[in-house]
């Protein structure tokens, strides 16, 4: 088989991968993500139900996807508009607030997320820490006297933080991501003049 071959079959299967993507969004929108099977995906699709379990093994991985495809287009903006010499907690802050609107668009389908991917972190561990990482890095700014490793574990705090806020945020329908930002920000802050 030729190179261009494999690359068109590539190209057909990440146009199927893309395809499932989208569909399942648009049907979990419109019906509810727990009302929906991978047997309407497919049929919607048009495709057969095991070349969907090929692209995705279970409805957690199918989630996992349709977010990360938000997550990539939302960060994507974001370095554009981030200044490289921002420090660790604006970076943080900004990082916060767009993954806050992004999980306040849906919370059902956040709140099944996060519970799909609260145990199972191999999805994101990799982002996580990389991310963590550029955090201590760019915590330098803020904590000078501090070494990389005291900076990382304030990075990992900042984090922490961050869930608590989402989670807390998520469940009280009478808050918004400007809310728990706000909230995340004292807690940054106050860990910044211990």
């Amino acid at each position: 088989m030729s190179l261009l071959n494999k690359m068109t079959r590539q190209e057909q299967k990440q146009q199927t991968r893309n395809n499932i993507v989208s569909t399942a969004e648009r049907l979990f929108r419109s019906q509810g993500f727990d009302q929906i099977s991978t047997r309407q995906i497919a049929k919607e699709c048009g495709i057969a139900v095991g070349t969907v379990f090929a692209h995705f093994p279970d409805i957690n991985a199918l989630t996992q996807a349709i977010y990360h495809q938000k997550l990539t287009h939302r960060l994507a903006i974001l370095f554009e508009s981030l200044a490289e010499d921002s420090d660790g907690l604006t970076r943080f802050l900004a990082y916060a607030k767009t993954l806050y609107e992004l999980y306040d668009e849906d919370r059902a389908f956040s709140k099944f997320l996060l519970k799909s991917a609260m145990f199972d972190l191999s999805y994101f561990q990799q982002q996580m820490d990389e991310f963590l990482l550029q955090i201590a890095e760019k915590l330098e700014a803020n904590m000078p006297r501090n070494n990389h490793e005291q900076r990382y574990i304030v990075a990992k705090s900042f984090f922490g933080f961050y869930m608590f806020n989402l989670l807390r945020g998520l469940e009280d329908t009478q808050t918004s991501p400007n809310d728990w930002l706000a909230l995340l920000e004292i807690d940054c802050r106050q860990l910044l003049t211990i």
